[in-house]
């Protein structure tokens, strides 16, 4: 039995590829011809992919041209034998952004790559119309200490390498306890389709490289340090059950920044409510976007 056709391409959606400096990324648009862009970057971990946006981006074609990539070294992209760091995404998401949008985009997105799409946007925010960042994560907010020394060590070991990967920790069954456990409240909302999505990145060949990068703590900082510098209007949503870290958090970090105007918590979802209630997270993007573009009136009417 095959997934990949309908997991990875949702209907109305074209398939596309695009050099970068950090790899191929392989990317799904629809509505080449619209004039607002929203672009949805996906986090990182064992599996990971556009199609973790895949239930909530398709609702948003209808008003704007929509693209959801796979950054290098997950989903389809290309995978490359080698470590990646946080440098490598950031170059992928600015060159990506500045290939294919010709006017500033919305971006949605999660975890550690919104970190990343912090750096970018401090760095030009001219390419940027809003932010929109789910459970974003620089892994060491507020000093936390990120301890990936184990994985460090694995990853100098090919063989102990290679079977954790590929037979403790991408097997199905090891992706949907892990999903269970950690990224789900609700473990009957976990969908066999969900898990060979997951499985099916995974398995894809070197996809360890990028997902030992990540585990090992290649892509560590400080959104503390980096969220005060925001130019960008920007929301930060969060889910209530976050198991890596409270809504609390979230409510530090969106104090940070007088750009930062919007936080809202997700009842009963965990840290990807993306999959677990799509139909709940578009509506709270799309409040999120209702707010923000709110914000940049109000600004641009007092000039």
């Amino acid at each position: 039995m095959t997934f990949e056709l309908h997991l990875f391409q949702p209907p109305g959606f074209n398939r596309l590829n695009l050099r970068t400096s950090s790899g191929e990324i392989n990317y799904y648009e629809a509505n080449p011809s619209f004039a607002e862009t929203v672009i949805f970057f996906h986090g990182f971990g064992g599996g990971s992919s556009s199609y973790e946006w895949s239930k909530v981006y398709p609702a948003f074609s209808a008003e704007y041209r929509v693209l959801a990539p796979d950054l290098p070294g997950w989903g389809f992209s290309e995978h490359r034998a080698g470590e990646y760091t946080a440098q490598d995404y950031q170059t992928a998401i600015l060159e990506f952004i500045k290939a294919t949008c010709q006017r500033p985009v919305t971006v949605v997105a999660s975890s550690v790559v919104a970190a990343f799409c912090v750096t970018v946007a401090n760095q030009q925010p001219q390419i940027f119309e809003r932010l929109i960042f789910m459970n974003p994560s620089g892994l060491e907010d507020f000093g936390k200490s990120y301890n990936g020394s184990f994985f460090s060590f694995a990853s100098q070991v090919p063989f102990v390498n290679d079977f954790l990967y590929s037979q403790v920790i991408t097997t199905r069954a090891s992706i949907r306890k892990f999903l269970e456990e950690r990224l789900f409240v609700q473990a009957n909302r976990i969908s066999d389709e969900i898990v060979e999505a997951y499985f099916v990145s995974a398995q894809q060949k070197d996809g360890k490289e990028a997902a030992y990068s990540f585990l090992k703590g290649n892509f560590t900082a400080d959104l503390a340090e980096s969220l005060p510098k925001l130019k960008v209007p920007t929301a930060i949503l969060w889910g209530a059950k976050n198991t890596y870290a409270e809504p609390a958090i979230g409510e530090r970090l969106s104090l940070l920044s007088e750009k930062i105007s919007s936080f809202e918590v997700i009842a009963d979802v965990g840290l990807t409510p993306q999959l677990e209630l799509p139909g709940v997270t578009v509506a709270a993007v799309r409040r999120a976007m209702a707010k923000l573009s709110s914000t940049v009136a109000i600004s641009e009417s007092r000039f």
